[in-house]
């Protein structure tokens, strides 16, 4: 009896969380975002909240807006007897026009339940008006162009985004566009300006993107997007030292503005239908011929040397068409390049030239004529090839003293040999001493030692063997690198770089050299390769490395994402660094150390 009103009370206690936890891990979702009305240059953030089990958002069907996943996070909650499980998905959304735009109705789908959410309404307009007390609408702005939108297949661009800050900016993070079908270099010249807009004064921070159209076809760049935290109004001055966002003591609001998509349109290079060969050259070049020194002798070596030089993709520039008389024998040298990316003369791309150098060697006497050289690049300004010609140059040759007929004429004297050259009187004295003494006599017929067949074929082989070993000795100590001993190397490299510049004033470009040596440690704690990501996948890449429940190394993982974000910051916010040059550089170096330490 007493047992059955025990059973009957453990019953009664466990019966309410058999009914809620049935009905707590039921898939539900809703969709909401922080505004309903922006600016065409600002974004929409979408939260969609997932309770149950977790489940798969399709968000393909978003066709006015350009959708950028930030991140997702998960929580547990335990309310009286009630348990709820709940997945956060958030997305920045960037207009792709102005006026009522709809995001619509999403399906969530977790296994075979598939439910949807409610659609949103989202006002673009010229100026925002809705927003309510965190309204910080046209504070900040990001914008987007290209400097041709309608270039050739392998014609240089420049991309670059402009950052418009009216306010105090922390935490700064930009997430650029994928750039797909292009070839890509981050330019290092990074502006930084004030501008006046509309009546206020904004600070300006200016990134440029070099690329290259790898095919002809129509592309859409992405929208890049920039979050950040800015001053809640109210808020304008600190009222003490400690009113920073570091310390707590100053209330912020997140934002997001994106630069909007960036339509190319990518031509294919006409046929080519001249003479010679296109050296594929796509840009502004010249040519140009040397030759020292121009008067030799037969025998002796005259140096030519080609320069092509310009504005495009001069580092594919191919020798010119080499043409000589078959009186030249022919010695290329390795050829020699300056070449610079970023802002030159005004005109922001690549620009330099390549030294085409040869040694040339006449077998003839004469008078000749070399050239002209051609070579045939393409002009994307006029839309045509050109034919650049060098030359031609004149070498003069005389004929060398070691072509002269010479009859040599030896008699004998009591000092040596008399030698008279062409019946002059040039003579060489050759004396005794200078060779050695004819042995006479049959004791100097001495039957040589004979060599074994088989030592002569050892003797024939020993070169291939020694050859065939050093190759197998050479190939089991060379190995292909994996992708963490790859981005370790790089990173290495990169901080090498950084220590040169700490106190040289470049902090930009010391700066990014940090940024990009602690990204490519994180992509080798992965095993991964890779150039950028954002913070939130740092943080998946380095927890789906190491224990999620090693508190040590969670705290590892905090660090190394609030140096990324601090560096970044200051890269594209401006924002001070809250540690000296020396400091941070000691702190990424400890981190890339302990990170690539791990492999």
């Amino acid at each position: 009896m007493k047992s059955t009103k025990l059973n009957l009370l453990l019953l009664l206690i466990l019966f309410p969380f058999c009914f809620n936890a049935s009905y707590v891990w039921a898939l539900s979702a809703t969709a909401t975002v922080d505004r309903n009305e922006i600016t065409p240059y600002e974004t929409v953030e979408l939260s969609v909240v997932i309770s149950g089990d977790g489940g798969e958002v399709d968000t393909s069907v978003i066709k006015d807006f350009d959708v950028i996943f930030l991140g997702r996070s998960s929580s547990l909650r335990i309310v009286n007897t009630d348990v709820t499980r709940e997945l956060q998905l958030k997305y920045s959304l960037s207009p792709r026009r102005r006026g009522t735009l709809t995001i619509p109705s999403l399906s969530v789908k977790d296994g075979s339940d598939v439910i949807r959410t409610n659609p949103i309404k989202i006002n673009v307009v010229e100026s925002a008006a809705a927003g309510g007390d965190d309204q910080v609408s046209g504070d900040i702005l990001m914008t987007a162009s290209v400097s041709n939108a309608t270039p050739y297949v392998g014609q240089e661009i420049v991309y670059t985004f402009k950052f418009m800050a009216a306010v105090k900016v922390y935490k700064a993070r930009y997430q650029k566009p994928s750039f797909e079908g292009f070839s890509v270099k981050e330019l290092d010249d990074q502006k930084e300006y004030s501008v006046v807009q509309n009546g206020r004064r904004y600070s300006v921070t200016e990134v440029s993107y070099l690329l290259t159209p790898r095919k002809d076809g129509n592309f859409t760049i992405d929208s890049g997007l920039l979050t950040c935290e800015v001053s809640a109004p109210g808020r304008s001055r600190p009222r003490s030292l400690f009113d920073d966002p570091f310390f707590g003591r100053v209330r912020t609001i997140t934002r997001s503005v994106s630069s909007g998509p960036v339509r190319i349109t990518v031509s294919p290079l006409p046929e080519y239908k001249g003479k010679g060969h296109f050296s594929g050259l796509i840009g502004k070049f010249e040519l140009s011929l040397e030759a020292d020194p121009q008067n030799l002798s037969v025998g002796d070596s005259s140096t030519i040397a080609l320069t092509v030089q310009g504005s495009g993709n001069i580092k594919d520039a191919p020798p010119p068409e080499l043409s000589l008389p078959d009186a030249f024998k022919v010695y290329p040298d390795t050829p020699e390049e300056s070449i610079d990316s970023g802002t030159v003369s005004g005109r922001i791309g690549t620009k330099g030239k390549k030294i085409f150098r040869y040694a040339i060697v006449p077998t003839k006497e004469g008078r000749f004529e070399l050239g002209p050289f051609e070579l045939v690049t393409f002009d994307p300004d006029a839309g045509r090839y050109l034919n650049l010609k060098a030359g031609p140059v004149s070498l003069n040759v005389v004929p060398g003293r070691d072509d002269e007929d010479m009859r040599i004429h030896f008699s004998s004297t009591k000092d040596g040999y008399e030698a008279t050259v062409n019946s002059k009187k040039n003579k060489v004295r050759l004396t005794g001493h200078d060779i050695l003494s004819v042995r006479s006599g049959l004791d100097v017929l001495k039957p040589a030692r004979r060599m074994s067949v088989q030592v002569f074929i050892l003797f024939l082989l020993l070169p291939v063997l020694v050859f065939t070993a050093a190759k197998v000795a050479g190939g089991r100590r060379r190995r292909a690198l994996s992708p963490a001993e790859l981005m370790c190397r790089r990173a290495d490299s990169l901080l090498k770089q950084a220590s040169k510049i700490i106190n040289s004033g470049e902090n930009k470009k010391f700066l990014r050299l940090l940024y990009r040596a602690l990204v490519s440690a994180v992509f080798a704690r992965a095993d991964r390769v890779g150039e950028s990501l954002t913070y939130e996948e740092a943080r998946a890449l380095l927890e789906a490395s190491g224990s999620a429940d090693d508190k040590k190394n969670n705290d590892k993982i905090g660090h190394i994402v609030e140096l990324l974000t601090q560096i970044d910051s200051a890269r594209y916010g401006g924002a001070a660094l809250d540690e000296e040059n020396e400091n941070i550089f000691k702190q990424v170096r400890t981190q890339v150390k302990w990170l690539c330490s791990k492999q």
